[in-house]
């Protein structure tokens, strides 16, 4: 009753009370319908922008390498669009499988391991004796006449041997003696006569050696043997061969498998009628193949020399029971567990994954094409020596390149003296003879080589962590 009398004797109190709370109903009506359009305004520009996306979209297509620039277009998204960068993409998606797939068929093509029981680890241990004498006897066998591979065999020999042409002159000598009306005394001119006869006949020889041969090389396991054995330990060592050692060994024959494909290639030792005459490669004198993977055990070798005169590390190893030209053992010398190896001091090993869409390492200190070892693939270097004809160079290298994966990364041309060379019963040809001592890098990816790798390896290339003690069941290779 108090506050109704109040009201009655302040009726202007009552009508600002009124005013105030009016005022305060409409400002909440216009808080709320602002806050709308607010709402509706914030709608409008969102759909706007969409609209101007759709007509003017960015979008970036990948490189077309690893490391590469990737290309932008601004494109009105519609259905033609949509179905244009699907295609796009699922066409880049078949082309690196193609692709993907023609490198790993052309990289293991013809690499199988040695003996199928050998590797990842020998299934029993006279194994390891057994492949110290397989080893060589299979890469002795590529120097033999063409078979069913013949891309593999070289159909390479020496020439005569002295015993040989001694037995030819004086075959010629006794003849001629025997013709002689005045008995065996010979005159000055009969003297001279006998000397062109033995000379026809020892050019006879030796042009009919050389056209019985696609290449000069040292078929014998010993001085001079071209190709590098130095991997395994030799059979005259009383130890068996490591799980290191039987791994550096086959990938030193898949290298050197590659080298006498290329030079088969090139000689066309599937051609009987072509011989050392005529062939761009006359003589082999050696393969040294520098243990390790380059930027992991090894910092390859284009710090390294050459082979000597045929296969000095092979010949080292059969005098020394297995050292090989680095010491340590053949294939022990690869520094696995990251000891210094020749060509450099030994670096970390690689991360075990790599961003597919990154860029590859690259240390161009190593060699001119800046590749190494990383978890896609293996990098190697090996040196081959050879007498070829001058002129010819360009295409040897050029047939390098094109075996598997290789780059010729290094060449040194020395001359050849052709008369003293003939001297020692090489007949090179009319050309111009020299000395080609090349570099070569080989890739070898992971995909295929993981499953065929020892436990050791797989960890001191970073497959594996160091402490893994058993290898997965079915090799994971990295992508």
């Amino acid at each position: 009753m108090n506050l109704i009398a109040q009201a009655k004797s302040n009726p202007i109190t009552v009508a600002a009370v009124v005013v105030v709370l009016l005022c305060a109903g409409v400002l909440g009506w216009i808080y709320m319908q602002g806050a709308a359009l607010e709402e509706d305004m914030t709608k409008r520009v969102a759909v706007r922008n969409d609209l101007q996306g759709f007509v003017r979209r960015r979008v970036v297509i990948p490189p077309e390498n690893a490391g590469g620039q990737p290309r932008e277009f601004f494109i009105t998204i519609n259905k033609p669009a949509i179905e244009n960068l699907k295609t796009a993409f699922e066409g880049m998606g078949v082309e690196y499988k193609v692709i993907s797939d023609d490198l790993l068929a052309i990289n293991s093509r013809g690499h199988e391991p040695m003996d199928p029981n050998l590797l990842p680890k020998p299934r029993t241990e006279g194994l390891r004796y057994e492949i110290k004498t397989q080893y060589r006897e299979a890469l002795r066998a590529m120097l033999g006449k063409p078979g069913t591979q013949p891309a593999r065999r070289l159909n390479a020999g020496m020439p005569p041997n002295a015993q040989a042409i001694d037995r030819v002159l004086g075959t010629v000598e006794r003849e001629f003696r025997q013709t002689q009306v005045f008995g065996p005394n010979l005159t000055a001119a009969d003297v001279r006569k006998l000397r062109e006869l033995q000379r026809t006949k020892l050019m006879d020889l030796l042009m009919e050696r050389a056209q019985s041969l696609h290449l000069y090389a040292e078929t014998d396991l010993g001085p001079g043997f071209p190709f590098d054995t130095s991997a395994i330990p030799a059979a005259a060592a009383q130890v068996a061969a490591s799980d290191e050692q039987i791994w550096e060994g086959q990938m030193a024959m898949w290298i050197q498998q590659d080298i006498v494909e290329a030079i088969g290639a090139i000689n066309a030792v599937d051609k009987p009628n072509f011989n050392i005459v005529h062939a761009p490669i006359k003589r082999l004198l050696g393969v040294m193949v520098v243990p390790g993977s380059v930027g992991v055990n090894t910092a390859g070798g284009m710090g390294m020399q050459p082979p000597i005169n045929g296969g000095p590390r092979a010949a080292e190893e059969l005098s020394a029971g297995g050292a090989g030209a680095f010491g340590g053992g053949g294939g022990g010398q690869m520094g696995f567990g990251g000891q210094t190896t020749p060509g450099g001091t030994a670096a970390v090993p690689p991360p075990a994954s790599l961003d597919p869409r990154a860029k590859l390492p690259a240390d161009f200190t190593v060699s001119p094409s800046g590749r190494v070892t990383n978890p896609f693939f293996d990098v190697r270097h090996t040196w081959v020596s050879m007498v070829v004809n001058s002129r010819d160079i360009p295409m040897i290298l050029d047939a390098f390149s094109r075996t598997n994966i290789n780059t010729v990364l290094m060449t040194r041309v020395t001359d050849v003296d052709e008369y003293e060379a003939l001297k020692e019963g090489f007949v090179y040809g009319t050309g111009d003879a020299v000395r080609l001592d090349m570099l070569v890098e080989s890739i070898w990816f992971r995909q295929w080589t993981t499953p065929h790798m020892p436990l050791v390896v797989r960890r001191s290339l970073g497959i594996l962590p160091p402490d893994t003690t058993t290898a997965p069941t079915t090799p994971t290779p990295t992508p």
